[in-house]
């Protein structure tokens, strides 16, 4: 790799400023040498191309009015260890340079304004206009600190703009056990941190916890039941959803019952993979039933005032990177996923054992979803506008509906009335 150099802007001897090892430096972004050579450090999010202070620090660059300074934050980073040096032209121009190979050397705040500002600055020198504006990049030594020392510092001047905890998590490794473990579909398909985008390069939105680590937690959580260990009860699961996702990852990741979901890494794809099938093929599983299953459509207040068959469909995004229709909210797919698990799976020995594969669960749920699905829509109907006022993570609050759930299936597969292995050669989504 070869080592990044930027050149200083203003008159010499105010241009750079040392302290303790730290170096504020202004920088005149050029076209040979842009400050898009920085890479991305221990930075938690994504870039977010539509972000509001992409387009702000562009435009105030571009007024071009010596001023950029006083509205824009700059830049942090790390730079490795006895790489900083300085060059001179024959011009008297000045320049900084260093290198940024190691794993946490880059920058962990102002990716925005390095997108904007460089942008900006090709259109001035497009035009043919010197560039008057500068960009302040604060440098400092990768081996000052240790990893979590730079995700405080960075925490602290990521904080101007709230991030995600799964973001503070995945960018400290805390995320890659888990990837590891995945195959059914591409790890960028799901979200682990904010501004990500998925394996065609689309943003993943930020509303869609259906697809976010934090979910998938949650769904590996209905196997906790199976244990029988008091602090993981179904009271427990059932309560996940309702406590937001934030509090959930904490909970389930950072808590007692981190100790069983490394014991579920070998079926996280099982998971991603029936929650993919359950939520892509409601209109197979359910069958004539399907015109008539107001939980697999819009359930806001106003929706609820059309008869079921005028509702619209309710859409989730999917693990697999498409997305399902006429599918049942995220908070309701630990149930059933919960039903499927306690079928599939039994705990002993202080391990979890598959009974039963992936593709015969998929032909379980195809025969006999239908009956799940009907007992989930029923609860609905009854509750969910009046009782839950409208609110899907109370509606999943309930573990008696967990293990009704739960039971339908399991007495449905034990009679094999009508024998579900007839449906092991069907091909359907996900």
């Amino acid at each position: 790799m070869n080592s990044i150099k930027l050149k200083l802007g203003g008159p010499k001897g105010h241009n750079k400023l040392t302290l303790n090892g730290v170096w504020d430096f202004y920088i005149e972004p050029t076209w040979e040498y842009p400050i898009s050579q920085i890479p991305k450090g221990v930075n938690p999010r994504g870039l977010d191309l539509d972000s509001s202070k992409l387009k702000d620090s562009k435009e105030t660059f571009l007024k071009n009015d010596g001023k950029s300074l006083l509205s824009n934050g700059g830049m942090q980073v790390c730079y490795d260890t006895d790489s900083l040096s300085f060059e001179e032209d024959e011009g008297g121009a000045e320049y900084v340079v260093f290198d940024c190979t190691d794993k946490d050397s880059g920058h962990y705040d102002g990716q925005h304004s390095q997108k904007g500002i460089d942008d900006a600055a090709n259109e001035l020198l497009e035009r043919g206009e010197t560039v008057n504006n500068v960009i302040k990049i604060t440098l400092s030594d990768v081996g000052a600190t240790n990893q979590l020392e730079k995700r405080e510092m960075a925490g602290n001047w990521n904080s101007r703009t709230p991030q995600k905890d799964c973001s503070e998590m995945d960018i400290m490794g805390d995320f890659d056990t888990l990837k590891k473990s995945i195959t059914y579909t591409s790890i960028e398909n799901i979200r682990w941190c904010q501004n990500q985008r998925n394996a065609n390069g689309d943003m993943i939105p930020d509303a869609s916890n259906e697809i976010s680590v934090n979910q998938l937690v949650i769904l590996m959580s209905a196997f906790f039941p199976l244990t029988y260990d008091p602090l993981v009860s179904r009271e427990f699961v059932a309560k996940l959803p309702k406590q937001g996702h934030k509090n959930a990852l904490k909970k389930v990741w950072k808590g007692t019952p981190s100790v069983y979901l490394d014991k579920l890494l070998p079926y996280t794809d099982f998971v991603l993979e029936m929650n993919d099938f359950i939520q892509a093929n409601m209109v197979e599983a359910l069958g004539r039933h399907f015109e008539s299953t107001a939980v697999i459509r819009k359930s806001s207040k106003k929706a609820l005032e059309k008869v079921v068959g005028d509702r619209k469909a309710n859409t989730e995004y999917l693990f697999n990177g498409t997305r399902g229709e006429y599918a049942v909210s995220k908070d309701f797919m630990p149930i059933l996923m919960g039903a499927v698990v306690e079928t599939c799976f039994e705990y002993e020995d202080d391990e979890f054992i598959q009974i039963h594969t992936a593709e015969e669960a998929k032909a379980m749920w195809l025969t006999y979803g239908q009956k799940v699905i009907t007992k989930l829509d029923d609860n609905f109907v009854v509750n969910f506008k009046g009782t839950f006022k409208c609110r899907t993570a109370d509606l999943a609050n309930q573990p008696t509906l967990w293990e009704r759930l739960a039971k339908t299936f399991s007495k449905a597969v034990a009679t094999s009335r009508p024998n579900w292995r007839e449906k092991m050669n069907i091909r359907l989504a996900a």
